[in-house]
């Protein structure tokens, strides 16, 4: 039941038992007023007759009563008896329109003429209904001569007690009309409209719209009511803004994390370099240019020597590169072959592969495509892949780097090791920051979600499959230069 109804039936209830109990009451009040009026008119016209009788009685005429009660009876539309009693209770006078009419007690006459007081009574002959006064007669002023009876019928206040219900229930029924309506209309200004205004604003909030408002129409409860909700929905509002500004600040909080990560892995990089590479070179370096300081300038060795310090500066340049990706910046998507771009990073992860004791296999077709992408952000995250993949694989195991065209529009680069897989409920939750999907993983699980950040950012996503026999995969879709989806 709604709240409309309710308020309705709240206050239309006690309204109808209020007008229900007036009505009655006015019902009977008036029923006892329509009877009071009646009996006055009729002592009103019972006196009048009684002083007619007693100026005609005065001249000792009998038979002007006669034609006073035949004149009264023919033209008065409610006396239908008058009769004229002596002070024996012998008639003297009987003229009726009601044939059956048995008359008043013998005893209440008497009474009359005894105590000289008029008295009324009422009676039914058949369906009519009679209403008797008895009145004394003293023709000269002197004790009660006798006794005169005027009849009256009721036929008219019979049919105004029955029409007064109906009458009673239309003036009620237009007082209840008029109360509901002006109840109505003010239920409606003073209570259903805010309500309206509360509701439509709240569906908008629920909506996402915090920019809804009450108007205030009334300083009254609702009115007050209507301003406490506006400034609720303006703290909402600025608490969603100041949302998200953190929301922002959290975002950078994780691309500084994972930058931080990224810094992590080139360090792990340097620290391989400097381990396996860096001594033997300088040494390699020095001595080189020792040895060809002391030859002399034709010397068939200086080229030797000369060779040995370029294959060197050749190997300083090849860690500088594979550092380089490692540099943050803006993704500069652009036409990149696979083969030469990976190749740049391939020795040092063959050298990481060869101290982890797992085996690396390679396939990069050298007649791809161009792909469109960042070569750094992929070179990066190519190493990232193979590290993580490289470190989980036990020793003995493989990880594979392979490319392969698929359709038209796409080149599918994947990793593959054959390291423990992925747990069904963890796969979800893979390119998290910080999370550690497989027990054997070391470091804090960023390395992935640095991927696929970057990845993010040239519009690709980074996906993963893990089964207990094929080991775990994940693949790079990489638009080809110039496909269908350009």
């Amino acid at each position: 039941m709604g709240l409309r109804l309710r308020l309705v039936l709240w206050l239309l209830v006690p309204a109808l038992a209020v007008m229900a109990t007036y009505a009655y009451l006015r019902l009977d009040e008036e029923r006892a007023a329509r009877q009071a009026e009646f009996t006055r008119r009729a002592e009103v016209a019972s006196a009048g007759v009684r002083l007619a009788t007693e100026r005609v009685l005065a001249d000792g005429v009998v038979a002007d009563v006669d034609r006073l009660a035949t004149d009264l009876v023919a033209r008065h539309t409610d006396i239908v008896r008058v009769r004229l009693f002596d002070g024996s209770l012998r008639t003297l006078v009987d003229r009726s329109l009601v044939a059956d009419d048995p008359g008043p007690p013998e005893a209440l006459v008497r009474q009359v003429l005894q105590s000289g007081q008029q008295e009324a009574s009422s009676r039914r002959v058949g369906r009519l209904a009679l209403y008797s006064t008895i009145v004394p007669v003293r023709p000269r002023a002197g004790p009660v001569g006798g006794a005169l009876e005027l009849v009256y019928l009721q036929g008219r206040l019979g049919r105004e007690l029955r029409d007064l219900p109906g009458q009673v229930a239309t003036e009620v029924g237009l007082v209840c009309l008029v109360l509901i309506g002006l109840g109505g209309f003010a239920l409606r200004r003073l209570v259903l409209r805010p309500l309206d205004d509360l509701t439509t604003a709240t569906e908008r909030i629920a909506t996402g719209a915090l920019d809804a408002s009450v108007p205030v129409r009334r300083p009254d409860e609702f009115g007050r009511l209507a301003g406490s909700f506006n400034t609720m929905v303006g703290q909402l509002e600025r608490a969603r803004q100041e949302r998200e500004v953190e929301s922002e600040r959290s975002a950078d909080l994780s691309a500084q994390l994972l930058r931080t990560e990224s810094v992590a892995t080139a360090g792990r990089l340097c620290w391989g370099l400097a381990h396996e590479v860096g001594t033997p070179l300088n040494i390699i370096t020095g001595r080189a240019e020792l040895g060809l300081q002391g030859l002399p300038a034709n010397d068939r060795l200086r080229e030797d020597f000369q060779v040995i310090l370029a294959q060197t500066e050749r190997i300083a340049t090849t860690i500088r590169s594979t550092l380089d990706p490692f540099q943050p910046h803006q993704p500069n998507r652009e036409p990149v072959r696979l083969a030469p771009t990976l190749e740049t990073v391939l020795p040092l992860l063959r050298q990481f592969a060869r101290s982890r004791s797992v085996a690396l296999t390679v396939g990069l077709p050298a007649d791809l495509p161009p792909v469109l992408v960042d070569a750094a952000h992929l070179q990066h995250v190519v190493v990232n892949l193979m590290m993580s993949a490289i470190d989980l694989t036990p020793p003995g195991g493989r990880v594979t780097l392979q490319a392969e065209r698929r359709a038209k529009s796409t080149v599918l680069l994947s990793v593959t090791d054959t390291g423990p897989p992925i747990p069904a409920d963890m796969t979800g939750r893979v390119f998290t920051p910080f999370v550690s999907v497989r027990r054997s993983e070391r470091g804090p699980g960023l390395s992935v979600a640095v991927s696929q950040d970057l990845m993010k950012q040239n519009g690709i996503d980074v996906r993963v499959e893990s089964t207990s026999d094929a080991g775990t995969i994940f693949t790079v879709p990489l638009p080809v230069f110039g496909g269908e989806h350009e």
